[in-house]
């Protein structure tokens, strides 16, 4: 073999592993595989007594939440008459946002997309999420239309 044959060979052998690694990457999750939340400060159960598109929970202690209770586990969401199935979740440090008085800033933010039901209804619903100052900052950014009993409902 000469020179040039075995850079060839070398480049070609490159090039396939380079191709293996990158098609390795963003192969999508294989169906099955369970979506989980790596946020562990913010699974637990949570209370909030308005129903907005934008709250603030407080961790539950003793007191009965009623209809403003939210369950947050590594796998999906609980409330009241519905429940939700995590179907991708990003985490990320953002140290921006304060976490207590007079301490250094910055905390764990999660985006989860979720597949939910409840009532009759299904729908998709993206969330972010963030513990902070004591509370827990919970954002809606966006929900499909409800589908209802094979009728769509606004």
């Amino acid at each position: 073999m000469t020179g040039r044959t075995i850079g060839n060979l070398i480049l070609m052998t490159l090039i396939c592993v380079v191709s293996f690694f990158v098609f390795a990457a963003i192969r999508p999750t294989p169906a099955g595989t369970p979506v989980t939340l790596n946020n562990k400060e913010i699974i637990g159960e949570w209370c909030d007594y308005r129903y907005e598109k934008e709250m603030s929970l407080f961790p539950k202690l003793d007191e009965d939440c009623g209809d403003g209770i939210l369950n947050i586990q590594v796998n999906g969401i609980k409330g009241w008459e519905h429940s939700c199935r995590y179907t991708a979740v990003k985490t990320w440090y953002d140290p921006t946002i304060p976490t207590a008085t007079k301490t250094p800033t910055g905390a764990l933010v999660s985006r989860i997309e979720m597949t939910c039901a409840g009532e009759g209804c299904t729908w998709r619903e993206r969330v972010t999420i963030h513990l902070g100052k004591g509370y827990l900052a919970y954002k809606s950014n966006w929900r499909s239309k409800d589908k209802c009993e094979g009728r769509r409902v606004t």
